[in-house]
């Protein structure tokens, strides 16, 4: 009851039930006395009524010009904002913030302000107070309030001092190691031992050194003219992996063939205890929103110095080469994990290498597929997809990916007689133009006059139903494989990534006969009942719904993700017969760190994927251009409502007294986006 009673002092954990987060000194100082003054009804309170009164109608009369690109300018002939101004936004954006599940107490108060202007129509609640600040020129029209959420303390927001601050740092390091001479791929450097900086990392370097030389040179492989194949979408902003295949004559006058996974290799100028990596261990992992990225690491330190095919023909890219060869039955006959340079990289997109991979697997998803590749929804205007400046690739490259799908394909299938399966949810992804988005700077001292929009872009995720894309997230658990029985056989500490196995689930899979196994909807609610989470450990084990059975660890983004930089360092240390940078204790207890950060960000990009799909189809709706929407029935309630997957634009929502049945695709008469349900 106290907590309820002193609610200022206190705010509820909007993501645990019974938990509260103490609010900060200085906050509550400044919430007292906002509010003491509002009480007092104190000459500051009708100041600032005046002066946001006349800034709505300013900013309500102007001209939207909504069919033209986003553009801001400061409302310099507008009254100024003061500090005390500040105070009474900081304490409606409280109110904002604040979570429905804690009776915050500050409606009313706010209400007092806000009521008698007659500004607004409603009753004061969360949206009049969200539409307050737009109109005042605090926010954006286009807002996207996922930006300030405590928990995943993304920087330029104001959300976090400390976030703020680690992001100047590392971008003055990363500018620092840009101007610096990069190393010499071309000879050997003799220089301290390289296990011991590698082990004594903060006896030898401090945490804004990096590394003086290559620690891995004396067993870094050259593949030389091995072509390197990057396949990803034209928008990708880093290249971090690529799959090379090598023909070996052997002596007995047969051939082996080798699959490699070369995966960029930001360890070799990085060290366990840089300030790249502390803050890339806070970060956890890159945020990644429509409207703009928050990367693990610098972005265009990755985009100039560690991102394949980056000066790849002069000076060649580090990258940590897994690499096996597989028996007919997907059995990994032998592998090898290289410290490497690579210098021929193919750079290519995933929907022109579909134009020429094998397309039989897919055979019987025709319909789908065509309904998939059909939805393109946008506001105003399409975007453009940026020009392909690469090379065409010749047929012996192209066969060369013939020969890699095929590896692909039998391991694929392999997975799914163990298990491995994929849902047939057909996600929408939001795209913006311009990108990134314009950020709204925390403390604004003349109102920001907001004018245009971004364009809206909406297509369904083609995951399921593209051969180049499903061969490239193949080969990619293929590398996780690979560093999961080196680190399991060498006892080295990592993290897994293991789920346990279920019998009914497999009884269930066998029924499908395809080698991609896709649940239809039918089966989808009792598949997901039975299969346990997943769990993060540092001991290996199965991982059931990936069909793997010896062991799987993430590794192939250590641009983007934290745990895989740390297997990285990891195995190069082994590699070097040094000491190991991290104990299995250290993991362990990371693991619940990273976890919950994992949890977080993906609830909040999913959060921001919808809140831009919802603005579409409000805008669609709006112009008379809605396009006719159908739904996919995926869950039945008591009282008749239903949950439904909208099929042109891949969300969910309710369905009220449907009569339709779990798998019956309806129609969608009426349609209404619901922003509250995303707070």
């Amino acid at each position: 009851m106290f907590l309820f009673k002193e609610n200022i002092y206190f705010m509820a954990d909007p993501m645990q039930i019974e938990t509260y987060i103490l609010r900060s000194k200085r906050s509550v100082n400044a919430i007292i006395k906002t509010l003491e003054w509002i009480r007092l009804r104190d000459q500051r309170v009708s100041d600032f009524q005046e002066k946001v009164t006349k800034i709505i109608q300013y900013i309500r009369s102007i001209d939207k010009k909504i069919s033209e690109p986003p553009s801001f300018t400061k409302g310099e002939t507008l009254p100024e904002f003061t500090s005390d101004d500040q105070m009474f936004i900081n304490l409606v954006k409280t109110f904002v913030f604040t979570p429905k599940n804690s009776q915050s107490g500050l409606e009313a108060h706010l209400s007092a302000i806000l009521k008698p202007l007659k500004l607004y129509e409603r009753d004061f609640d969360r949206e009049c107070a969200i539409q307050f600040l737009k109109e005042i020129g605090i926010w954006a029209p286009w807002e996207n309030l996922a930006v300030y959420e405590e928990t995943t303390k993304l920087s330029g927001h104001g959300i976090s001092k400390e976030a703020d601050k680690d992001q100047e740092e590392i971008i003055n390091l990363a500018t620092n190691l840009l101007d610096s001479q990069p190393f010499d791929t071309s000879k050997n450097v003799t220089s301290t031992p390289a296990s011991s900086i590698l082990i004594k990392t903060e006896e030898f370097l401090g945490e804004n050194d990096f590394y003086p030389h290559d620690i891995c040179e004396d067993i870094r492989h050259d593949f030389g003219d091995l072509p390197v194949y990057t396949i990803d979408d034209p928008t990708a902003h880093e290249l971090d992996d690529g799959i090379s295949i090598e023909r070996v004559n052997n002596s007995s006058g047969t051939e082996s063939v080798w699959v490699h996974i070369h995966v960029a290799d930001p360890s070799t100028y990085i060290h366990p205890g840089h300030k790249l990596a502390k803050v890339a261990h806070s970060r956890v992992q890159t945020v990644y929103f429509p409207e703009r990225n928050y990367s693990m690491l610098p972005s265009y330190l990755s985009k100039k110095m560690f991102s394949l095919g980056v000066d790849g023909k002069t000076r060649g890219n580090y990258v940590i080469t897994f690499s096996l060869r597989i028996g007919d039955d997907a059995s990994l006959l032998e592998y090898k994990i290289r410290p490497s340079i690579i210098r021929n990289i193919k750079i290519l997109y995933y929907d022109d290498v579909d134009k020429f991979l094998s397309w039989d697997s897919f055979s019987k998803f025709k319909k789908e597929i065509d309904f998939v590749y059909k939805q393109i929804h946008y506001h105003p205007h399409k975007i453009s997809l940026p020009n392909n400046e690469y090379k065409p690739l010749p047929l012996s490259g192209q066969q060369d990916l013939k020969d890699l799908q095929k590896i692909a394909n039998i391991h694929l299938k392999n997975r799914g007689q163990k298990g491995s399966f994929n849902l047939s949810l057909t996600q929408g992804n939001a795209a913006l133009s311009p990108f990134p988005l314009y950020k709204t700077q925390p403390d604004t001292q003349y109102p920001i006059i907001f004018t245009g929009l971004p364009t809206i872009q909406v297509n369904l995720d083609k995951f399921n139903y593209s051969p180049a894309r499903m061969m490239v997230a193949e080969f990619m658990i293929m590398a996780g494989r690979v560093a999961s029985i080196f680190c399991s056989e060498r006892k080295i500490p990592i993290i897994f990534r293991t789920q346990p196995k279920n019998d009914e689930v497999l009884s269930i899979l066998s029924n499908i006969d395809e080698d991609i196994k896709v649940v239809p909807i039918t089966t989808m609610l009792k598949i997901r009942s039975l299969v346990q989470p997943t769990k993060t450990t540092v001991e290996p084990g199965p991982h059931f719904s990936m069909g793997i059975t010896e062991g799987y660890s993430k590794v192939t983004s250590p641009l983007r993700r934290y745990s895989d930089l740390v297997v990285h360092w990891q195995i190069k240390a082994s590699l070097l017969n040094g000491r190991l940078p991290f104990s299995k204790d250290e993991l362990v207890n990371n693991i619940p760190y990273i976890t919950y950060f994992e949890k977080e960000i993906r609830r909040s990009q999913t959060k921001s994927n919808k809140f831009w799909i919802l603005n579409l189809i409000d805008r669609l709706k709006a112009n008379g251009n809605l396009p006719e929407i159908t739904g996919t029935i995926i869950e039945e309630f008591d009282k008749g409502d239903r949950t439904a997957l909208i099929r042109e634009f891949g969300i969910q929502g309710k369905v009220i007294k449907s009569t339709g049945q779990i798998g019956d695709i309806i129609n969608l008469k009426h349609i209404m986006a619901n922003f509250q349900r995303l707070s």
